[in-house]
């Protein structure tokens, strides 16, 4: 921190992806919610962003309208190129008394990259996964992942800092050759007097389910394999799939095909203020099957609703999910894994207590003021030039 008291400049441009994403649009906000009450003025650029946000005298937003859920592969591929080189010319518009730029899910815009830092800002890269491992067209797949891994390395190459929300995440990412400039900060806070436990778990009405983006990599489908499984102990088992995505309407076909299509509810997109806690308290488990991830929000909000998580350990995982503990942890993600944890894991003895300790962990690690505190070390140490500490990784 600065000798004397004497606060740096703070003036900060916000880039982030304006993707369609389950939850993206919660996860920018939240990260704002933290930025600003640090910052001296924050100046957004990025798309699709939510009107119930207003700017005022420190908060200047530029909102690109962005629409690429429809057409070919290659007609996205050129809205995106656009969208990049839009965001680089706001960037250009930026006064020059801004000194730090942070990119938010935008680890391949390397316009823009380039262009801050030939403004010399000082930059900061939050890696929360990766977009070469995002769903998309086979026949495209391996070049467009490519390209999209070279992006990502040269844009992290160019950071100033790059941002893990968890230790786990590192060794997952591979991200030792970066070690010098990483910086672990726990990601977003989770708001625990929204996000809290209403009801044991034994009172629960779902024994099992998943909430999140209805997409490939997430394990849906598995999990739907799993449940006659599960009903082999458990016959009378209600199980819950909420959310949104290119795979809802299969989703919805494939149950009402099966025969325990009455035990299986599909409520489509969940309010993340408004319903989701309610969702989560009538939840006893959580079930993400997943091959890839970061630090996903919707396992911490499970969590502090006192939610069992069950999970692969991908990502940033294990820095929640420690197996007997805080949840429990999936050996893979297979309908026969995921069907044997789920009987292993009802039949526990101790789910009370655990439910107990994922709440305390998240009150504990990812409360407002825990991350708040983070965030302002990290950015005053960059812009006063100074070397991380060694506690930051």
């Amino acid at each position: 921190m600065p000798q004397n008291n004497v606060m740096p400049a703070l003036n900060i441009v916000f880039i982030a992806s304006p993707g369609p994403f389950y939850g993206e649009e919660t996860l920018r906000t939240n990260v704002l919610q933290v930025l600003k009450p640090i910052a001296d003025e924050i100046f957004v650029i990025t798309g699709n962003f939510p009107s119930s946000v207003s700017p005022d005298y420190k908060l200047h937003i530029r909102n690109i309208r962005y629409d690429n859920e429809k057409g070919s592969i290659l007609t996205k591929v050129a809205r995106h190129i656009a969208l990049q080189f839009k965001i680089a010319y706001y960037l250009i518009t930026v006064p020059r008394r801004f000194n730090i730029a942070i990119f938010y899910c935008a680890q391949t815009y390397l316009p823009a990259m380039m262009l801050a830092k030939l403004l010399k800002l000082k930059t900061i890269n939050v890696a929360t996964g990766t977009t070469s491992r995002l769903e998309m067209p086979n026949r495209y797949k391996i070049i467009l992942s490519t390209i999209n891994r070279v992006l990502e390395r040269i844009n992290y190459t160019l950071a100033d800092r790059i941002v893990m929300e968890s230790e786990a995440f590192i060794a997952f990412m591979n991200f030792g050759k970066y070690k010098r400039k990483i910086v672990v900060n726990g990601g977003r806070y989770i708001d625990t007097s929204l996000f809290e436990k209403r009801k044991s778990i034994r009172n629960r009405r779902y024994l099992a389910g998943y909430i999140g983006r209805l997409a490939l990599g997430k394990g849906i489908m598995n999990f739907i394999k799993a449940i006659p499984l599960i009903q082999r102990e458990h016959s009378g088992a209600n199980f819950l799939i909420g959310g949104d995505g290119p795979l809802l309407q299969i989703v919805r076909g494939e149950i009402e095909s099966r025969a325990f299509s009455d035990k299986v509810e599909v409520p489509g997109w969940i309010s993340h203020d408004k319903d989701l806690t309610s969702y989560f308290n009538e939840l006893k488990l959580l079930v993400l099957a997943s091959y890839s991830e970061g630090l996903p929000a919707i396992v911490q909000e499970a969590m502090a609703c006192g939610v069992v998580v069950l999970a692969t350990p991908v990502g940033g995982i294990p820095d929640l999910v420690k197996d007997g503990k805080t949840g429990f942890i999936l050996q893979d993600d297979s309908s026969e894994c995921i069907a044997r944890n789920i009987i292993r894991v009802s039949e526990h003895p101790d789910l009370e207590e655990i439910s107990q300790n994922a709440r305390g962990l998240i009150e504990k690690e990812y409360a407002f003021n825990i991350i708040s505190e983070k965030w302002k070390h990290l950015l005053i140490e960059l812009v006063l030039g100074k070397q991380k500490k060694a506690d930051a990784c």
